[in-house]
């Protein structure tokens, strides 16, 4: 078996001697077979790992396959839903439309019965105390209900409207309508009820009694401190008239140089010189979201408290420091709009009216 390496014959029972010529080549063959069997373990691995890969590809796009189905299913599942709602929604108008229209006609039965009544009133009241007409609109304007006795040395008064919230209905269908909270709300009201033990803090609004006293109540939620107005006056025929609104502080049996008015009308305003305007708060407006002017109102709430001036001294002060305006006898709020109060000061409350309209006017004629 030697002899293809061995240089000639070798004696029985010594071993045989090698030919280094052709170890060597042998050795060269074999590393070299070696390295042609590497390189194709090498180039086999390579096609598995390649195969292994495209599998996990398909796999994934599978998986994908299957979440984009589901999606789909779901997304199916929800225009499904939304058009029930729709049918939902149009089947509710159809039948609030004809609940509105009753609902018109009767109102429009108690309100000439209101008028009746009222124009007999008045009639009694001209024969009893001989009242002569002219007298009759100055009274209209400046009776409003009485007021709960106080000793606090002054009395702030805000609106609610386009002062303190927006009544958004810009949205359909009326589920997704808003009624929406100023920026600083919570904070500035925190702050006045720090100083309720100097201020006696109302609400004064034009809206019916209904929508003010929930309105109120919405707003004490959101300033987490319970029973924030001492006390609240809402649309009366006693105040408002058939005219124009007036809020007229000396009708409110108290001391007018320590009352103060916040306001966004300047038409409701009888006493310039007590009432601050506020720039109108409409939440679709422009960076409307994000302005400082209640903050602004309660940082000036405090400061008036600290100072024992009149109200209309303090607001004069403030007007020649150049802290708040001053045009035509009005005052006016300056308001900020910086960036780092957008981002420190973002109080944007919603809270979400009945989800139809029935349902609207079914808790208004419940309440």
């Amino acid at each position: 078996m030697w002899d293809w390496i061995i240089g000639g014959s070798a004696e029985k029972g010594s071993p045989p001697e090698a030919n280094p010529k052709l170890l060597a080549q042998e050795n060269r063959r074999l590393r070299r077979f070696n390295a042609t069997l590497l390189e194709k373990l090498r180039e086999r691995e390579e096609e598995i790992n390649a195969r292994q890969e495209e599998q996990l590809k398909n796999l994934k796009k599978t998986h994908i396959l299957e979440e984009e189905l589901a999606l789909s299913r779901t997304e199916l599942e929800n225009l499904t839903n939304i058009m029930k709602n729709m049918r939902k929604d149009a089947e509710t108008c159809r039948e609030t439309t004809c609940t509105l229209q009753s609902l018109e006609l009767s109102s429009a039965n108690t309100v000439a019965s209101v008028i009746r009544s009222e124009l007999e009133c008045w009639q009694t009241i001209l024969r009893l105390h001989q009242i002569t007409l002219p007298e009759i609109a100055t009274i209209r304007n400046t009776v409003v209900a009485p007021l709960p006795p106080s000793d606090k040395e002054y009395c702030v008064i805000l609106d609610i409207d386009e002062t303190q919230v927006h009544f958004c209905l810009e949205t359909f269908p009326l589920q997704k309508a808003e009624l929406r909270f100023r920026s600083g709300l919570e904070t500035s009201l925190r702050k006045l009820c720090s100083l309720k033990h100097k201020i006696d803090l109302g609400i004064w609004t034009a809206g019916v009694p209904r929508y003010a006293k929930a309105t109120r109540d919405l707003i004490s939620m959101i300033a987490k401190e319970g029973n924030v107005f001492d006390w609240t006056l809402a649309r009366d025929l006693s105040w408002t008239g058939k005219g124009a609104v007036k809020k007229d502080l000396s009708a409110l049996g108290r001391n007018t140089d320590k009352v103060l008015l916040i306001d966004n009308a300047r038409k409701v305003v009888v006493q310039k010189q007590n009432t601050l305007i506020v720039t109108n708060f409409y939440s679709s407006m422009k960076g409307g979201h994000h302005d400082d002017t209640l903050i602004i109102v309660s940082e000036l709430v405090e400061e008036l408290s600290m100072s024992s001036l009149t109200v209309p001294d303090f607001l004069k002060q403030k007007a020649d420091e150049g802290s708040i305006l001053c045009q035509g006898g009005y005052y006016y709020v300056p308001t900020t709009w910086s960036p780092s109060i957008i981002k420190l000061r973002k109080e944007l409350y919603r809270v979400p009216l009945p989800s139809t309209l029935g349902q609207l006017v079914e808790s208004l004629n419940s309440g």
